[in-house]
């Protein structure tokens, strides 16, 4: 990480909001060699941190950049291993939750983008929306004006991302793993006004889970 780089987000982190202008620079700044090393990535996350306000320009930019150190510096690239994984589950829960949406759709985009993640990866992510569900507390509960249990639109597109995602458990097959956190959402949603996405997700999951299992044992 270059000295100006760190001076700049340092002094971004400081203001509490990035500008244009800073941005650009960061961009330029970080990727000076094409790469965004884990010194750069940590920076990029106190900046996140300190923002009061994030605008879409920056989700667009801290979701590529920590995806980019995720995933195309050390080799084999596309592969996300043990400790990029552990790295980035301790950079996002170091207050032991999941703040925003901006970290949930980081952390959906890297087993997205992933050829590979490690088990564990996958299931705190999917852990995390099981817990907002069921405490009704979290970045995609609607500001507040949906009850425990009752699952939203936000958590059934994360979910569906995470589940179905071609670097999880097996590529776009659902594991019975997968397809027990449905069945056990269900139970505990069952007298709640659910999103329209709710049904066509678990319906989707449970199918495809019991495709692959009837093609392993055919």
């Amino acid at each position: 990480m270059s000295i100006q780089f760190a001076d700049l987000a340092r002094r971004v982190a400081e203001d509490g909001q990035v500008s244009a202008e800073e941005l650009f620079s960061l961009r330029q700044l970080g990727w000076g060699d094409g790469k965004i090393y884990r010194e750069a990535a940590e920076a990029i996350f106190a900046i996140n941190r300190a923002l009061k306000q994030p605008a879409s320009e920056w989700v667009d930019f801290f979701v590529e950049a920590i995806g980019e150190c995720m995933l195309n510096v050390s080799e084999p690239r596309g592969r996300c291993s043990d400790d990029e994984a552990s790295w980035l589950i301790g950079a996002i829960d170091d207050d032991g939750k999941v703040d925003s949406m901006v970290e949930i759709e980081l952390l959906a985009r890297v087993i997205e983008r992933a050829q590979n993640v490690p088990e564990f990866f996958k299931d705190y992510v999917l852990r995390q929306v099981e817990r907002e569900i069921m405490t009704g507390v979290g970045p995609a509960r609607c500001g507040g004006e949906l009850s425990a249990t009752q699952i939203s639109a936000a958590e059934c597109r994360i979910l569906r991302r995470v589940i179905f995602a071609s670097g999880g458990h097996d590529p776009a097959a659902v594991t019975r793993k997968d397809a027990e956190m449905p069945f056990h959402l269900k139970d505990a949603a069952m007298q709640d006004e659910n999103s329209s996405l709710w049904d066509e997700l678990f319906v989707d999951g449970v199918a495809n889970y019991l495709k692959g299992f009837q093609l392993q044992n055919a």
